[in-house]
């Protein structure tokens, strides 16, 4: 692998590389509720894997979605701490897609009462 001879730093810098030139080519789609947002991000993650030409469905067992996972050098890691909360998707240690964990934007102005807005930010292009 790509990471074979590099020290924990050196790992630590690439990806932060990684990330820097994901998060460029992302865009943030606004949506009014959650199930909504929810419903897009589980496309994104769909339409990731179908571009790295992974075939999965929800009714497979685990073990076999991971044999699949490992067979076409795919790692799905999800990070719930740090800047960029959300799914990131790696196609042998390289960085490919990122699905943001939804974020929530309450409105601005003088009402107080407002509908919070719900979104997504990726570079996976539904």
């Amino acid at each position: 692998m790509a990471n074979d001879h590099l020290t924990l730093d050196e790992i630590g810098v690439q990806h932060d590389d990684m990330m820097k030139a994901v998060i460029a080519k992302s865009f943030d789609r606004e949506f009014d509720n959650a199930p909504e947002a929810l419903r897009f991000m589980g496309a994104c993650i769909k339409k990731a894997l179908d571009n790295l030409k992974v075939v999965i469905n929800g009714d497979m067992p685990p073990e076999i979605i991971s044999s699949i996972l490992k067979a076409k050098k795919v790692e799905i890691q999800e990070y719930k701490s740090g800047e960029h909360l959300g799914t990131y998707i790696y196609l042998d240690t390289e960085l490919q897609y990122f699905i943001s964990s939804l974020i929530v934007k309450s409105g601005t102005g003088v009402i107080i009462f407002h509908k919070p807005k719900y979104i997504v930010r990726t570079n996976v292009m539904t």
